[in-house]
């Protein structure tokens, strides 16, 4: 929790890079132990400006065939849904409702 309050929003976001680097070290541990459930949550707050697009790695992710959830503030959620749908994924709005319940949900499916 103390890292999280320490984190600022600069506008510098390369969140496909981090999607892409994720899901490689997710594959690596699924080599490592094949009974383990493989999941990426990504939490954002804005859009990416850097790096890959989704047009770029979709292919990718649905090859890895890792889920991808992601929970969007004030984000594209739209693209968000996107990138979800591509292994089956939920995405939210965290920007509507009680995300904390949203959040509690959505993880207590996956466990």
């Amino acid at each position: 929790w103390g890292a999280v309050q320490d984190l600022n929003a600069a506008g510098n976001t390369a969140m496909y890079d981090g999607v892409v680097v994720s899901l490689n070290l997710l594959a690596e541990a699924r080599k490592r132990d094949p009974s383990s459930k493989q999941l990426l949550f990504v939490l954002t707050d804005g859009e990416t400006n850097r790096g890959f697009r989704l047009d770029d790695i979709a292919r990718v992710i649905e090859g890895v065939g890792i889920p991808v959830y992601t929970i969007g503030y004030d984000a594209r959620i739209g693209e968000l849904k996107r990138l979800s749908q591509l292994v089956e994924a939920a995405s939210l709005n965290a920007s509507e409702g009680d995300v904390a319940y949203k959040i509690g949900n959505l993880l207590n499916a996956q466990m």
